[in-house]
């Protein structure tokens, strides 16, 4: 299918506008953070080769809504531009469904930063009411779905290491959900980000044992922990292909669910304070 044919099919006209005619729609828009790194690239790469692909919007009171292009438009703006070529809609989105194309659009470019995909999956869910239909509409995992909405509660000082890539994602959330306090995560977050996997777990296992005790006892139970013996369990055929299932969707080694499980069995039991 041509391009031209693309766009009749999705009922986008293309035309010429000014560029001062060309708002953002922030409430639709997922990206927030980090829109202008690699502007000054990008905009290079527009006066040499030309827009390959340009801004969607939807008319607004005599102007247009900027729903996908966000970056393309602020370097078209770099470039000093008067009038820009853009999709327009014909028939418009309402702000449920240009949210979608937003995070669609950019879950195939620049990666989305954590918290703006966060909100987006937490707005969604409000308005679709089910992580499975916010799953598919996003083209994402509903495992993937409850990762974010569950990264929406994070305290921003622990999801600015997550932005500087100091932790992951999964991290920063086990993080917020032991620490005593945010001070205190901030800490531990920037003692293991450096650690080999297995070493940043046994700081987790006695971060949980105790998340108010001061690093140095927390190192010395970490290294403790390289001393335990390990326990080796059987698993009837359909709990081993399920355990597979969780280690692939959650991207968590086994070991490493099987011990959350007993830890967890063992606390909501009353078997440890």
């Amino acid at each position: 299918m041509t391009a031209e044919a693309e766009r009749k099919e999705f009922g986008l006209e293309r035309k010429n506008v000014p560029i001062s005619d060309v708002e953002l729609w922030r409430e639709a828009n997922v990206r927030h953070k980090e829109v202008t790194e690699g502007i000054d690239e990008l905009a290079e790469s527009i006066k040499q080769i030309g827009l390959q692909q340009p801004p969607v919007v939807q008319e607004h009171d005599g102007k247009y809504r900027l729903i996908i292009g966000q970056r393309r438009l602020e370097a078209m703006r770099q470039l000093r531009w008067k009038e820009i070529p853009v999709l327009v809609l014909k028939k418009p989105y309402d702000l449920p469904m240009a949210t979608i194309a937003s995070v669609s659009e950019n879950l195939h470019r620049k990666p989305v930063v954590p918290g703006d995909l966060a909100d987006a999956c937490d707005y969604l869910m409000k308005e679709l009411g089910s992580i499975s239909k916010v799953a598919r509409i996003l083209g994402i995992s509903s495992q993937t779905v409850r990762k974010y909405l569950g990264y929406k509660g994070v305290p921003e000082p622990i999801k600015k290491l997550v932005d500087q890539k100091v932790i992951s994602v999964s991290d920063a959330k086990r993080i917020a959900q032991i620490a005593a306090s945010v001070e205190d995560g901030v800490g531990f977050a920037r003692k293991i980000a450096k650690m080999p996997k297995l070493e940043r777990e046994r700081y987790f296992t006695a971060f949980v044992d105790d998340p108010k005790a001061p690093w140095d006892v927390l190192k010395k139970k970490a290294t403790a922990l390289r001393y335990k013996r390990k326990l080796s369990i059987y698993l009837p055929e359909a709990f081993a292909r399920g355990m597979a299932k969780a280690s692939a969707d959650r991207k968590e080694e086994p070991e490493l669910i099987v011990q959350t499980a007993v830890i967890t069995w063992l606390q909501t039991q009353g078997y440890v304070s």
